[in-house]
């Protein structure tokens, strides 16, 4: 929560930063939401996340180590892998005995993507979560219904299961793979939610 509040102090000094969120349609919503990154940036240092992730792609399990070897929050272990992503993501946390999103991270301007409190699709493999192999296919889906094909780790630990859903195969989960059009959105600013 420290941390948090740091980020507004560091957003408010940055008045190209302030403009930028000013002309955003949900502007609270992105400078909250970049006042969680630079809590997870100043909570967790590149190099304790590079050992966790010992050069190999991140798994929704590495989001749960991170968590066990720092004493940062969940969701800033979420920021923190979800901001190693290689390509469009979404990082999910979901607490048990809800099916709606808790927290969400997303890497390169990811879309659709899900919003804390969002429920979770209908018919979406999570709502079965504890008995969902570690890698799947999965999809995502839009407010309109358009649903986004992805690759799903998921990985479940006490109360909690934590989610990557990735617009790439990074887990091998499937040998043939079809190219797929991504969803029309404005360019990434190189700013990481």
């Amino acid at each position: 929560t420290l941390a948090h509040e740091i980020g507004h102090i560091v957003l408010e000094a940055d008045d190209q930063c302030i403009d930028w969120v000013a002309d955003e349609p949900d502007a609270e919503r992105v400078q909250e939401d970049l006042c969680d990154v630079i809590a997870a940036r100043l909570l967790i240092p590149a190099d304790v996340i590079d050992g966790v992730l010992a050069g190999e792609a991140p798994t929704a399990a590495h989001i749960y180590e991170l968590y066990q070897n720092t004493r940062a929050s969940r969701t800033a272990c979420l920021i923190a892998v979800c901001g190693r992503m290689p390509c469009e993501a979404l990082a999910l946390l979901i607490e048990d005995d809800t099916d709606h999103v808790f927290y969400s991270s997303r890497a390169h301007d990811a879309r659709p993507y899900a919003r804390p409190s969002d429920p979770l699709p209908n018919g979406h493999p999570l709502h079965r979560r504890e008995r969902l192999p570690a890698t799947s296919e999965s999809w995502w889906a839009s407010p309109s219904g358009d649903r986004r094909r992805y690759y799903q780790s998921v990985h479940h630990a006490g109360r909690w299961t934590y989610v990557l859903l990735t617009e790439r195969d990074l887990w091998k989960v499937t040998t043939l793979h079809f190219d797929q059009e991504a969803p029309e959105h404005r360019p990434h600013d190189g700013i990481v939610t």
